[in-house]
């Protein structure tokens, strides 16, 4: 064989000079995504980042409104700033809106140095939007607050009669999607503001009026007075004018024409005010160990600075029950931590609170934790606040109350974001 066929090239060194060329473009392209991945990754990393400074941004911004728009803009750009975004950067851009009376919006937007995409000319941008919510959830003037949290009719009113709310409004708890309020016959409710568990749902029948209709709010109101601990009887020891003792209970009654003076304490066996009678409650407060209170008749109660408290005793609640053309004129206890409370009874009791006749001055707080309040009168019911388990208004009289907080219903503060 002769030299020439020996260094001639065969088949197979042919096909390997081929292929390595190849190999060099693929380990190039194979590189250059791995490059690409790369910066992709980090161009999502770096968004995430940006989505969450500006959603927090504008959390923070929200919390400002709606009182000063002005100071929202500038909580966001604060936020920002503290958060790496540098806002003198010309490659930087930042945006603040403020929508309405309560929603900002929050754009940013920066140019992302690519890590290895440089070297093909890549540029990214990297943004991000968010727009927050401020909300008050409960809370506000309400006159009446229903607690009940589940019940049918927490809050009925029928009959003929009006009911004016002046200064104040109307919030009930209840889920009960079918009647949780519960309007019939030809009364109407007229108030400055109705708030509803937005679970709860309206019964109209009849020719009855709302006004204005109740609106869902999307938290319940916590009972104000819930962690206040409730007087305690041997502190308060029994009153000189109690019916009975401890250890034999009997109802206080008081009857005939002209005027009579109770003073504050225990009454072991509660007190039954008879007819045509003038009574004065001494300032201080009424604990009703069993008995219950009760009024007839034409009786006028008087009182500046108390409060009747309804317990049990042995086991037994009495019912709180104001009849016939009654006309307490009752103003609230004045020291703390029962400041502004008139009535109170009893969580553990749980009989209603009817309040029938003509209805006159009570001042102060209604607080009826697990009871009813049952109202069915006219007239003008004072400043007050009713704090009840459910409430029930009927007849044909128009009644009028104005509200005053005695007890503050705090309100809830809810931030979202809703883009």
């Amino acid at each position: 064989m002769s030299v020439r066929a020996l260094l001639r090239p065969t088949g197979l060194q042919r096909e390997h000079g081929q292929i390595a060329p190849l190999m060099a473009v693929a380990l190039t392209l194979f590189a250059l995504f791995g490059i690409v991945a790369i910066d992709i990754a980090m161009l999502y990393d770096e968004r995430a980042e940006a989505q969450t400074s500006v959603d927090l941004a504008a959390l923070a911004a929200a919390q400002e409104l709606p009182v000063s728009p002005l100071l929202a803009v500038a909580q966001a750009e604060d936020y920002l700033r503290r958060n790496g975004w540098d806002l003198e950067d010309p490659e930087v851009t930042i945006t603040v809106n403020v929508l309405g009376t309560d929603q900002v919006e929050v754009v940013a937007q920066h140019h992302q140095a690519p890590l290895f995409g440089a070297f093909l000319g890549l540029t990214y941008d990297v943004g991000a939007r968010a727009v927050a919510e401020r909300t008050v959830q409960g809370g506000g003037n309400y006159a009446i607050l229903v607690l009940d949290e589940t019940a049918c009719q927490a809050f009925y009113m029928s009959g003929n009669g009006e009911v004016v709310i002046e200064n104040g409004g109307i919030m009930v708890n209840s889920s009960c999607a079918s009647s949780a309020v519960r309007a019939q016959g030809n009364s109407d409710v007229i108030t400055d503001l109705f708030h509803l568990f937005h679970q709860g749902g309206v019964q109209i029948i009849g020719n009855a009026d709302l006004d204005p209709m109740p609106s869902p709010v999307m938290q319940r109101v916590a009972d104000p007075l819930a962690g206040v601990a409730p007087p305690d009887l041997a502190t308060l020891g029994i009153s000189p004018d109690s019916g009975g003792t401890p250890g034999s209970p009997s109802t206080r009654t008081v009857n005939g024409n002209g005027s009579h003076t109770l003073r504050p304490g225990v009454y072991y066996g509660g007190l039954d005010l008879g007819a045509n009678t003038d009574v004065t409650l001494e300032p201080g407060i009424y604990a009703l160990a069993g008995g219950g209170l009760r009024t007839n008749g034409n009786t006028d109660v008087f009182g500046e600075g108390v409060m009747i408290y309804n317990t049990e005793w042995d086991g037994s609640c009495g019912e709180i029950h104001l009849n016939g053309n009654a006309a307490p004129h009752l103003s609230g206890y004045e020291h703390a931590p029962y400041e502004g409370i008139t009535f109170w009874q009893d969580a553990a009791c749980t009989e209603t609170m009817t309040h029938n006749g003509n209805a006159d001055t009570v001042g102060g707080v209604i607080y009826l934790p697990t009871a009813r309040y049952s109202l069915n009168g006219n007239g003008d019911m004072g400043p007050l606040q009713i704090i009840a388990d459910t409430v029930v208004i009927s007849g044909n009289g128009d009644l009028e109350m104005c509200y005053e907080e005695f007890v503050e219903i705090a309100s809830e503060e809810v931030l979202r974001l809703v883009q």
